[in-house]
């Protein structure tokens, strides 16, 4: 899947029952590299992960429910009332707390593979082997803690600023 901002693809090594990346199709080294102009960005790569997240949940509920529904015998069809045959039935609480949970984050510098920056996109459980990669700490910051972040950071124009002024202190 890609739009004219982004490029999403399976990972090559998943890491959990779905897995995801969301790429930026300009070239962004890192999460450092982005400033407050970049926050839009991140929201639309979250909002694509989302969404790819979501129809491939859906696809699988899709597959399950067609697994899960057996015609009854034909016996037993003439017996039910038509009311009974094309019953609805609501998912039970248990059912509901089963549905995936999804994760969504970008390792931090210099814990990364590749120097593109990429979303990861988890619909979880985790494999059990490659779960330490993507949890809390100082390799790891969700999108969510990313957007947070980038709110404080100064834009790209402030930046420059800065950095002027920093050169005109050392001169």
């Amino acid at each position: 899947m890609w739009d004219e901002l982004v490029v999403a693809l399976p990972d090559i090594h998943p890491a959990a029952a779905q897995h995801l990346l969301v790429l930026p199709r300009q070239h962004i080294p890192n999460v450092s590299s982005l400033t407050a102009a970049d926050a839009h960005l991140v929201r639309h790569m979250l909002l694509v992960g989302q969404q790819l997240l979501q129809q491939h949940t859906l696809q699988q509920q899709q597959q399950q429910q067609q697994q899960q529904v057996q015609p009854l015998p034909l016996a037993q069809q003439q017996q039910a009332p038509p009311a009974q045959q094309h019953a609805l039935t609501v998912p039970t609480q248990e059912q509901q707390q089963d549905q995936p949970r999804h994760k969504f984050g970008f390792h931090k510098p210099p814990f990364r593979s590749v120097d593109h920056l990429h979303l990861h996109c988890f619909q979880l459980p985790h494999v059990w082997y490659r779960w330490g990669q993507y949890q809390a700490s100082l390799n790891w910051i969700t999108a969510d803690e990313l957007l947070d972040d980038l709110k404080r950071r100064p834009s790209a124009k402030q930046q420059q600023q800065q950095q002027q002024q920093q050169q005109q202190q050392q001169e």
